[in-house]
């Protein structure tokens, strides 16, 4: 079953952000290669508001996890000393 786990990061306001989050959080996310069920892993930007960012993890397993991976449970939690996250999991509908 392919299921998308989303991570967004809301900071507009907050204070004390590191400048190079999004450049750090890549290269962390780098060393997440895609395997046999994390199919890819992106990171965005919001255009708007320039501390705000998005992680899309691409999965393929048997079953999705509703409450999400490992990875991305750990992810939402070490991300929300930075401001509110929201940590979600879809399926694909043909």
């Amino acid at each position: 079953m392919k299921w998308v786990e989303i991570i967004r990061l809301r900071t507009e306001g907050i204070e004390g952000l590191p400048k190079d989050m999004h450049a750090e959080l890549a290269q962390q996310l780098k060393q997440c290669p895609p395997s046999q069920e994390l199919k890819k892993v992106n990171l965005y930007a919001h255009t708007s508001v320039p501390n705000d960012l998005m992680i899309s993890m691409t999965w393929d397993t048997p079953d999705a996890l509703p409450w999400g991976s490992e990875l991305g449970r750990s992810l939402s939690r070490e991300l929300r000393q930075y401001g509110l996250t929201d940590h979600s999991v879809w399926i694909e509908k043909n």
